[in-house]
């Protein structure tokens, strides 16, 4: 985060922003934020950047990653896997259209990791890949209020030299790429939030995000994935593609993402475990998870389909689990 964009940030509440590695979680009061419903603004700078251009950039995605590369355009974009052979998730991404070429949107810490695994491989194709996390700002964006926005999930859009793409959720959400002036503008006239209150809203819409603690821990399935449009089955090889397509026709799928509460002190840790109550058999693990009221955390965990019905705890200290959403 440019020092410039991170001094705007602290003086969007007169409480100043709260910083957390470089990430400004609040502007005062997570509560409020997490209960907060109407219009509003995230800064994004927890994400990063991953740009791949040249004219061989189509063909070396197509296989790399589990999205049909046909679909992305400038009108469309989609989520996607990054794979091992094995079929373990390596990174969660958005694959978003650029003028010469492709823009792969993920967690700002996976960057380097995924740069460094697609590197292999590029060198037999004509493309470049370079981190271009601090080439713009990312905005995050909850209301009604864009009725010139794209409307349907995954469409995209370019206004004012701004690319604007409609996110999952039934309640519109936004990812905007912008230059500073234009991201300082919107939060003239939106509440600003911070990342707790969008990975909440996440969370809710059942968007989960792999991160370095997770790295290879999950398969596609294991995080909905395909439910999500982020594994294309009609598509020709890419890595992992064989075993990913096994478990869609030939498995049993056992394991899902799902979304539930949990009581707690603290926020649970990504890749904290979630055992039964009485007799402690692990039952899941910990993808994501937000603050969402006082002493209550909702999370993303992926877990057996066996244990909807069970009590459920969380973590070494046993919080314990007050419902499984969905």
């Amino acid at each position: 985060m440019k020092d410039s964009w991170r001094d705007f940030l602290a003086k969007q509440s007169s409480k100043g922003g709260c910083f957390e590695q470089g990430v400004c979680t609040n502007y005062g009061d997570l509560i409020s934020e997490a209960l907060f419903t109407g219009a509003s603004v995230t800064d994004l700078s927890h994400f990063g950047l991953l740009k791949v251009e040249g004219p061989g950039s189509k063909d070396f995605l197509q296989g790399q990653l589990s999205c049909q590369m046909e679909e992305i355009s400038e009108k469309q974009s989609r989520l996607a896997v990054q794979c091992t052979p094995k079929g373990r998730v390596l990174s969660c991404m958005r694959v978003i259209a650029l003028e010469n070429g492709y823009g792969l949107f993920m967690p700002r810490e996976l960057i380097n990791p995924t740069l460094d695994a697609l590197q292999k491989y590029a060198a037999f194709y004509k493309c470049d890949l370079k981190d271009s996390s601090n080439d713009c700002i990312f905005l995050g964006l909850r209301g009604d209020e864009f009725t010139d926005f794209p409307q349907e999930t995954n469409t995209q859009a370019m206004q004012q030299k701004q690319i604007i793409i409609r996110l999952h959720g039934e309640s519109p959400r936004y990812l905007i790429l912008t230059d500073m002036q234009t991201a300082k503008e919107y939060f003239s006239i939106l509440v600003p939030l911070g990342s707790n209150a969008w990975a909440l809203q996440e969370i809710r819409t059942g968007v989960p995000w792999v991160t370095l603690q997770t790295r290879e821990k999950f398969t596609p399935h294991d995080i909905n994935y395909p439910e999500l449009g982020g594994v294309n089955f009609n598509k020709g090889c890419y890595t992992g593609q064989e075993i990913i397509a096994r478990m869609e026709y030939l498995g049993k799928l056992k394991q899902h993402a799902r979304h539930l509460t949990v009581k707690a002190t603290y926020l649970p840790i990504i890749g904290t475990s979630l055992h039964t109550y009485n007799d402690d058999k692990k039952a899941g693990v910990v993808i994501n998870s937000a603050l969402s009221d006082y002493d209550t955390y909702e999370a993303l965990v992926t877990m057996s389909d066996k244990y909807l019905e069970t009590d459920l705890v969380m973590g070494p200290d046993r919080f314990p689990v007050l419902c499984v959403i969905s």
